[in-house]
């Protein structure tokens, strides 16, 4: 049990790891919510900072994450600088969180001035009537909207 527990957790951030994110999303039958996120100009944060603040950076936004969603669902390092949250309980509060979860970025980059911004996306899913991977496709569509509408 605890060998498997380790092969789901992602090293750096304590977030559940894509091979749990995809495993997750292969034996979801109930409606979810699927959030996408992705860590703005994460590549100048590890140039002008250092790569340890970019792996700092990380935690933080994994600890945003947990913060804001962690009551409605799971979050996941999906890779690099992009996190997943499937949200799968309190799914008519994903507009609440996401506001929670941007308001708690804001307030760490007081303490910290290279804290980014993060885009994010999401899409519902109903395994009735959705594919998976469409619900995926629209989530991350939906991210590079935001991330198109907030460019500085």
């Amino acid at each position: 049990f605890y060998g498997d527990m380790l092969l789901q957790i992602d090293g750096l951030t304590g977030a559940l790891n894509r091979w749990a994110y995809e495993n997750t999303l292969q034996t979801l039958n109930n409606k979810a919510i699927l959030l996408f996120f992705d860590v703005d100009k994460f590549k100048s944060i590890n140039d002008t900072y250092g790569h340890a603040v970019g792996d700092t950076c990380l935690v933080e936004v994994a600890e945003c994450l947990r913060k804001a969603y962690g009551n409605y669902g799971m979050c996941f390092r999906y890779g690099g600088d992009e996190f997943c949250v499937i949200m799968t309980r309190a799914l008519d509060r994903v507009d609440k969180a996401t506001g929670d979860f941007h308001k708690e970025l804001e307030k760490r980059k007081e303490d910290n001035e290279w804290m980014p911004t993060v885009s994010c996306g999401y899409a519902e899913f109903d395994p009735v009537k959705d594919d998976v991977q469409e619900a995926m496709k629209r989530a991350d569509e939906m991210m590079y909207q935001y991330k198109e509408a907030h460019r500085e």
